[in-house]
């Protein structure tokens, strides 16, 4: 579990760098927490409509339940990260833990960051497909 909120905590970090760099006078932090939450949301999803598909748990894509996981998310992303931003100035435990990697390990990791939730999806819909009744 520590591992996966590392995880996320790179990408919250790569994605309000991005942000800082291209919109100084905007809100990054809020921008990344948004980016974070879109990719959570689409592995949250692509796991449960593979769990459904499967006939592990009862999944039948309603929208509520679809709103009130953005709405945990967002919620839990935004205090973690704007608590963060407020008491560690501007996020200093992740700068001290990042900001030095060389150029092609963060251009590797830049990647990843797109193409895994790319990969899970292509793999949750290649499940729905191979498992569907004809």
């Amino acid at each position: 579990m520590r591992n996966l909120i590392r995880l996320f905590d790179y990408i919250f970090y790569r994605a309000y760098c991005f942000f800082k760099r291209k919109n100084p006078g905007d809100v990054p932090w809020m921008n990344a927490v948004h980016i974070l939450m879109v990719i959570q949301f689409g592995i949250i999803f692509d796991i449960a409509l593979v769990a459904g598909r499967l006939d592990l748990i009862p999944f039948r894509g309603s929208g509520v339940l679809k709103l009130v996981v953005i709405a945990l998310l967002m919620g839990s992303n935004y205090v973690r990260y704007r608590r963060k931003h407020i008491i560690e100035d501007d996020y200093r435990l992740f700068r001290e833990r990042w900001y030095s990697e060389d150029k092609s390990t963060r251009r590797f990791r830049g990647w990843l960051m797109f193409i895994v939730p790319f990969v899970m999806y292509v793999g949750a819909v290649a499940a729905m497909i191979l498992t569907s009744d004809r």
